[in-house]
Parts: structure tokens; sequence; C-alpha cells
């Protein structure tokens, strides 16, 4: 049997622990929302869905608008690194004649912990692709997940990596 002054010393130490944890919580939380985390990376996440469909939809007669389109939503660095593909793409599509539109089924950012800044955001999407290639009429739906970095530059919210899943 404890005597009642370690009994009492301990519930005033547990009771601090819970406060302490409780207002710690609410105190980053609250950190966070002023300093505009969540609100950023709510941000990114919708620029990404429309960015993602502007990149994963193209028209093999429409090839040069696509990739202006599609690097206008990318940090120049990404961009360029995106015209490699062009090649690859420019003989294929028209010889398959090949059209694909892409919708953005979901987006959200993803988890940064420690690391969460105001300018940079990792986002998950689902992007469905309906393809219609070699005259068909019916088109083939393929179901991706990917994630995109998204960065902040000059207000703007630009793709600066993408990651198949």
């Amino acid at each position: 049997r404890l005597p009642l002054g370690r009994v009492l010393l301990l519930a005033m130490v547990v009771g601090a622990l819970v406060f302490g944890a409780f207002f710690g919580y609410r105190g980053v939380a609250e950190w966070r929302q002023t300093h505009g985390v969540d609100g950023a990376h709510e941000q990114a996440a919708e620029t990404a869905a429309s960015a993602a469909e502007t990149i994963f939809t193209y028209r093999y007669d429409q090839l040069d608008q696509y990739l202006e389109d599609s690097k206008d939503v990318m940090t120049p660095s990404f961009a360029k690194d995106f015209e490699t593909i062009s090649p690859a793409l420019n003989d294929l599509a028209p010889q398959r004649k090949i059209q694909v539109e892409a919708t953005t089924r979901d987006s959200a950012a993803l988890p940064c912990g420690d690391d969460c800044t105001r300018s940079e955001a990792k986002v998950l999407l689902f992007v469905d692709q309906a393809r219609l290639a070699d005259g068909s009429q019916v088109p083939t739906v393929f179901g991706n997940r990917v994630e995109l970095t998204m960065v902040e530059r000059d207000g703007r919210w630009l793709v600066d990596d993408i990651q198949a899943l």
C-alpha cells in the first residue's frame, strides 16, 4: 500500500503529462493552421488534380499544344526533363492515332511530419485515363496512382516531379 503523499504526487504527474500532451498537440495543430501549412497543402492538392489532367491528357494531332500546356504547369527544371518523352510520343501517338482523356478521381496532400513547409507538398492522386487508339470507338480505361511533388513559385503551385505508384 502506497502512502497518500506518493499517490497524490503520482496523480499530479499523470495529470500534468495528460495536460501537456493535449495542449501540446493542440498548440502544434494551431501553429500549422496559423502558419498556413494545412491550407497551402490543400491548395497544392487541388492544383495537382488539375495539373495531372493537363499532363495525362493528349491527342495525337495536338502534341505541340499538349507539350506547351503541360510545361506551363511545371517548374522549368521538371519541364526540361519532361521534354525528353516528346520524341517517343511524337513517333507513336500519330502512328496509332492515340487520344487520351485523363480524369482525376481524388487527390490529397500526403502527411509530411516535421518536414512540412508552406511551399512544398507531395500529393497522392488517383487518375483515370480513357484511351482511344487505332481507330477504336470504345476507350480502354487505365486507373493510375501517382505522386506529384508540388512547389510554390511566385504564388503558383507547379509540378516538380511525378512518380508512378
